[in-house]
């Protein structure tokens, strides 16, 4: 096996969590860009027919902080050691939980 089962396991929990907090955050940006006027207007360049909020960067950051944060409290809990998180297991987390998480969207 390509991947062992405790790596698809955190991998998956890593990349729920971060989905998860994009997901709830994704309606306070919204409504946050569109009371302090974050938006991207119309004009004769631009394909969207109103105005849309400009600041979805901000949720994706929040993913992947969210992708860290995870795998570090995983790390404390003792659930992967952490000479494994240090030297093999972050790296390889990181890249496929990101290459994920943005091809979601």
């Amino acid at each position: 096996m390509l991947i062992s089962k405790d790596v698809l396991i955190i991998l998956l929990f890593s990349l729920s969590f971060s989905i998860l907090i994009s997901s709830l955050l994704t309606p306070l940006l919204i409504r946050f860009g569109y009371k302090y006027n974050c938006l991207d207007y119309p004009s004769d360049r631009k394909i969207h027919k109103k105005e849309v909020v400009n600041i979805g960067g901000v949720n994706f950051i929040f993913g992947i902080i969210a992708i860290y944060i995870s795998i570090y409290f995983l790390a404390k809990l003792d659930i992967i050691s952490t000479f494994d998180l240090n030297i093999n297991l972050f790296p390889f987390l990181i890249l496929i939980n990101l290459i994920i998480f943005s091809s979601l969207g």
